[in-house]
């Protein structure tokens, strides 16, 4: 318990900034790592079938995959203030600090700052990780991507066994690794499930094309049988070739081709939307391309913006009566706050949705973040006025 006069709390009040501050931030560096950890072991199920079936080094895995943690830790970072304000505040009540805080003339305001302040610091954080460091890994991620497929494509076909890269099976009988040829060579392509096509050719070369970011198998002297066995298709040719990109070995979602939205830096998207002013009348294609940018842009803030309604809410959720402010109050309130945030992301994702297929305006991204906002604002104006412990009381009531 906090043992300070008031006269000195009156004149002294950035100390007690300096301890409800570090009473948020060792919870919230632990929630942050188990936050990013979880979401990033998710995606990492990936490493076993690079590593084992791919053939791929270890070391090249590593640093391929570090690119992916800044967009689990932008994610993270409001998640982690939630529970660490509700953490630290709910410690307080329990502990009977906060009445005494009030009783030696501590207002509610007082201990709004430094939550605040903490919250923005957490803003600034995110800010960076969506505007700059995320933009610039997910450029490293898809060069990665690339270079290992390169590598994967030029020297880890093993000749006389089928060799499965995505949805393509290769089979070579012999392959010179140093000029990059096959002989002898069996292809079969099932990107297109309705469409299967099976490649035979004498022979064929492997190049990479940098710019399209992409590998290039050029076949010679063969045949094309599409279609399935009933109903086959077969077409000869001289020579045809087969694109890869890295979405066959690492099953990304997102096409790698040039440069994408979102490795794009926020002066690359602004010259991008400026470039697409339309003379009137916008073709359908030059607005889609339009709104897809508008809506990345707005993506760059929306998520860091979230703290300072993340941190209103967790602040009114941890300050509870000690009588209610036990283990069962501080799971209840941890449970509320982490469905709140769930359907932020939620609805985050539904206007993200309705955005990219240009059926709102790219601005209804920030719905999502006003509602959290005024949520937050309302919360703290019913402690503010006492009645949250009403309201706290009651709830705690219906539940027995």
């Amino acid at each position: 318990m906090i043992r300070i006069k008031e006269s000195f709390l009156k004149s002294k009040f950035p100390i007690l900034y300096y301890y409800i501050f570090r009473e948020i931030f060792s919870p919230f560096l632990l929630c942050l790592f188990i936050f990013t950890g979880i979401l990033f072991l998710i995606r990492s199920l990936q490493l076993t079938d690079l590593i084992v079936n791919k053939n791929v080094p270890l070391l090249n895995i590593i640093v391929l995959f570090s690119c992916i943690i800044p967009r689990f830790l932008e994610l993270a970072i409001p998640m982690s203030l939630l529970i660490s304000v509700i953490i630290a505040f709910g410690r307080l009540s329990s502990d009977s600090e906060i009445i005494v805080m009030k009783a030696t003339g501590i207002s509610l305001s007082k201990l709004a700052l430094p939550t605040l302040g903490f919250s923005f610091i957490c803003l600034l954080f995110a800010l960076s990780i969506s505007c700059w460091i995320r933009p610039t890994a997910n450029a490293k991620f898809s060069q990665g991507a690339f270079e290992i497929l390169k590598t994967k494509a030029s020297a880890g076909l093993i000749p006389g066994i089928f060799n499965e890269l995505g949805d393509i099976t290769i089979y070579a009988q012999n392959i010179d690794q140093d000029l990059k040829k096959l002989s002898g060579v069996i292809i079969g392509d099932r990107n297109d499930p309705k469409n299967p096509r099976t490649f035979i050719a004498s022979y064929g070369d492997l190049a990479s094309n940098n710019t399209e970011r992409s590998i290039i198998l050029r076949l010679y002297n063969g045949i094309i049988n599409e279609g399935f066995f009933t109903e086959p298709k077969i077409t000869s040719f001289s020579v045809t070739s087969i694109s890869f990109n890295p979405e066959s070995l690492l099953n990304n979602s997102n096409d790698i081709k040039n440069k994408k939205l979102n490795e794009m830096q926020l002066p690359e998207l602004w010259q991008n939307i400026q470039a697409t002013q339309p003379a009137k009348p916008a073709s359908k294609e030059l607005v889609e391309e339009k709104n897809k940018l508008l809506v990345e842009l707005n993506n760059r803030f929306t998520i860091p913006l979230s703290c300072l309604g993340v941190a209103l809410i967790a602040l009114c959720l941890g300050i509870a009566p000690p009588r209610q402010s036990g283990s069962w109050g501080l799971s209840a309130s941890m449970l509320g706050g982490i469905l709140m945030i769930l359907v932020y992301y939620g609805l985050l994702a539904l206007a993200n949705a309705l955005c990219g297929q240009g059926k709102v305006s790219a601005w209804v991204i920030w719905l999502p973040n006003i509602m959290l906002l005024v949520l937050g604002l309302y919360f703290f104006r019913q402690l503010w006025s006492e009645r949250w412990i009403a309201i706290r009381f009651k709830f705690k009531v219906r539940l027995h």
